[in-house]
């Protein structure tokens, strides 16, 4: 292809929604030491944030619990499997 040639594109592009939601508020954790459970817990609210801010977005009831894939799950778990 030649320089500055345009490339074709066979499949329009896709939209794109971006949501920015609140602020996390993680202050009464400055005045804690920072330790492995203080971590956790702001890493914790801040993925509830974004989970909420997503399921408002998409219009789709969050998940009760967050996939956790260091516990043995995989991402194909959540998805029923049918048998062939």
């Amino acid at each position: 292809m030649p320089p500055y040639a345009k490339v074709p594109r066979p499949f329009p592009r896709k939209t794109v929604r971006v949501s920015a939601g609140p602020p996390v508020d993680l202050d009464d954790l400055r005045d804690r030491p920072l330790t492995k459970e203080v971590l956790h817990e702001a890493t914790d609210r801040i993925l509830d944030a974004i989970t909420a801010e997503l399921a408002k977005l998409r219009g789709e009831v969050p998940p009760a619990t967050r996939l956790d894939l260091r516990a043995g799950g995989t991402a194909q778990d959540d998805e029923t499997e049918e048998d062939p």
